[in-house]
């Protein structure tokens, strides 16, 4: 079943980075960050009423609040790649998080690579070229963009961390008894805290929270609704299966995210977009599968 929770997981995220993109054409990603985060916490506190405080230790609570330092500023990086890039090149570059994590093993762990997850990993770069390539544009010239891109460099790093991110999620799940839930309602509660311990000593604290809501309304409640639900069935999934291959089921979504977001916004060249899209979910599916 951990397959149907990973596609449910990256339907609801497909819908949640579209309201995202909506709310930051008019507000900043620091303000938008602590009020989704805030949000999120506050509509995961009924969970609460679901956990069994008496069977959670000490150790996995402190491994969370580390862990989710990492998360926020994954997602910070996240935010600003989002609100300074079109949707549809964010969605397919975030198809990388398997691929990267397979080349992380294999660098760091010691992992063999097999033939598929390397014919996997040439499908990405296949996948990359044709997404940051232009007819009228010489390679060079593309590569070149590509890695003086600010905000291209956020989003890699967002990639990065959250395929660290996943592995660290799998370990606490596996071996401790907090349970998806428990782990769920801990790691939103976390990151709203360390969001706004950010909030209060850079900018306006309360008042940033209070103008986020304002500026975003019932836009900031429909994604927060949307990201628990994705998170939810994440967890949930990764709980049951391996994580490479659910973060793979996830991914797919980067299409109908490209496709659906890049309409709503008129974004350009859609068609190579989606085809770039379409190389690299096979990729992925290559490096989950061998």
């Amino acid at each position: 079943m951990y397959w149907l929770y990973a596609l449910i997981s990256g339907f609801f995220i497909s819908g949640s980075t579209i309201v995202e993109k909506k709310i930051l054409k008019t507000e900043h990603a620091l303000e938008y960050s602590v009020t989704f985060a805030v949000c999120n916490a506050l509509l995961s506190a009924p969970l609460a009423f679901f956990i069994d405080f008496s069977k959670i230790a000490l150790t996995p609570l402190i491994i969370i609040f580390v862990v989710s330092i990492g998360h926020i500023i994954s997602a910070l990086f996240l935010t600003k790649a989002t609100r300074h890039m079109e949707i549809s090149v964010v969605s397919p570059i975030m198809i990388l998080a398997p691929g990267i994590t397979a080349a992380l093993a294999f660098f760091f762990l010691g992992e063999a690579l097999t033939r598929p997850q390397i014919g996997g990993l040439a499908l990405l770069l296949v996948g990359l070229y044709v997404l940051e390539t232009h007819p009228k544009v010489s390679f060079r010239e593309s590569a070149r963009a590509f890695s003086s891109a600010r905000y291209m460099h956020f989003l890699l790093a967002a990639v990065v961390m959250q395929s660290f991110g996943a592995i660290a999620d799998r370990y606490i799940l596996t071996q401790y008894t907090i349970g998806v839930i428990g782990y769920l309602f801990f790691a939103q509660l976390f990151s709203a805290f360390h969001l706004l311990i950010l909030s209060l000593v850079h900018y306006d604290g309360f008042r940033e929270v209070s103008r986020g809501f304002r500026d975003g309304g019932w836009w900031i409640v429909l994604g927060s609704t949307l990201i628990i639900i994705s998170r939810l069935s994440l967890v949930q999934a990764i709980s049951l299966g391996s994580v490479g291959l659910v973060v793979a089921l996830k991914r797919m979504s980067g299409l109908f995210t490209a496709l659906v977001g890049g309409e709503l916004f008129h974004e350009n060249h859609l068609l190579q977009k989606s085809i770039a899209s379409a190389i690299m979910i096979v990729g992925v599916l290559l490096i989950a599968l061998s």
